[in-house]
């Protein structure tokens, strides 16, 4: 069996250049910030290769980082100590989310969502998220459309880095609901030649009622939708769209001081 993200991990961040995780971060605690949270201790959910967790560490978030590949959080590791910040790093599904405590917020982006495999795992996933959401803390997250799916359907593509280049070949299971990735990853050795590795990704497509009756389950509430890493409103055209959700409850975190202001 393939492990997904198993040899995908040690190329990933050259394969994604054009994420910027940056604005991600800032757009998180924007959007936290609208209703009333200023985040003390957060958790990455899926967090992949830290990055997102190293943007909210650097400013000022007490971070928990929580991923199913244990390739993808050695990365991590290795970035978080280069820059000598101190996340903790867990190794766990997001259906199987076990922390020591709640948090007063729950991120988790690049359409990590999707990676569940149907609406009883995302009703699985988002009922840990709530057991271990502060009363009033958000839970930030996004998800690539059915539409999107569609569209990639059929379509392939090489991305290209320094001793590495991969290609994707997508195809979309009408009958299943889901998106399959495939992935060739071609490694230079020392010598010259080229080391083959194969992944094997999976997307399921959800609705907003899906989300909204698996976070009603949960115990939490959708707030707001809005467009892919920006605060405005989601349009009918984004093919990604960003969920604002809130746990049922009064806050007990530290208070927002954050500009709440729109920036359209």
């Amino acid at each position: 069996m393939i492990r997904s993200y198993s040899s995908l991990a040690s190329c990933y961040d050259r394969m994604t250049p054009d994420v910027n995780y940056s604005k991600y971060a800032d757009v998180c605690l924007r959007l936290a910030a609208r209703y009333g949270v200023s985040p003390k201790l957060a958790l990455d959910l899926a967090c992949g290769t830290g990055s997102l967790s190293l943007e909210l560490s650097g400013r000022g978030v007490e971070m928990i980082g929580v991923d199913a590949s244990g390739e993808m959080l050695s990365e991590a590791f290795a970035k978080s100590a280069a820059a000598g910040k101190n996340i903790l790093f867990l190794c766990q599904k997001m259906e199987e989310l076990d922390l020591y405590g709640t948090v007063d917020a729950v991120f988790c982006c690049l359409d990590s969502v999707n990676h569940l495999t149907d609406i009883h795992a995302l009703k699985k996933a988002f009922s840990r998220v709530g057991l271990f959401l502060e009363p009033g803390g958000v839970f930030i997250f996004d998800v690539i459309t059915r539409e999107r799916m569609l569209r990639l359907d059929a379509s392939a593509y090489i991305r290209e880095a320094d001793g590495v280049f991969c290609t994707y070949r997508y195809s979309f299971d009408r009958r299943r609901n889901r998106l399959h990735i495939d992935l060739d990853i071609f490694t230079e050795s020392s010598r010259g030649s080229y080391l083959r590795e194969c992944e094997q990704i999976t997307e399921t497509p959800f609705s907003l009622a899906d989300l909204d009756l698996a976070l009603s389950e949960a115990g939490m509430t959708r707030k707001s939708v809005h467009g892919e890493f920006t605060v405005r409103p989601a349009r009918s055209t984004d093919e990604r769209i960003t969920v604002v959700a809130v746990r049922d409850g009064v806050f007990r975190g530290g208070a927002s001081n954050q500009d709440n202001k729109e920036s359209r």
